[in-house]
């Protein structure tokens, strides 16, 4: 009785890895081509003169500003909701600096230049 239960269960635990693994290939082969595939247009575009480092970083910039403008509209909604008043106010305002400098990265290097010519002379 216990042998039969084993091999049951064995066998059904073979069927079941034999469709996992075969998931598992057709997976790691479509992953495989769109990481081929996307190289061999890197490698196309690496070879014009534009600066599409330059406008990527520009454009994620960009974007993250807008992601962190919902995310502090949805902290202070909840803080408000929940009458927590300090932790609004607290939010909003650590909220609107970070998002004031991922507005404007070169205030924050020329912050940092100035404190490093006060302390270095």
């Amino acid at each position: 009785m216990l042998v039969k239960l084993r091999t049951k269960l064995k066998n059904g635990y073979d069927k079941f890895m034999r469709k996992e693994g075969k998931l598992y290939r057709i997976m790691m082969t479509m992953f495989c081509f769109m990481f081929l595939f996307m190289s061999q247009a890197n490698m196309v575009l690496a070879s014009e003169s534009t600066n599409y480092g330059k406008s990527a970083g520009e454009w994620i910039l960009d974007n993250l500003f807008w992601v962190g403008l919902v995310a502090l509209a949805a902290a202070l909604l909840k803080c408000l909701i929940s009458r927590a008043w300090v932790p609004a106010v607290i939010t909003g305002v650590a909220g609107s600096i970070v998002l004031y400098f991922v507005k404007n990265p070169e205030k924050l290097s020329d912050i940092g230049e100035k404190i490093a010519t006060t302390v270095f002379g």
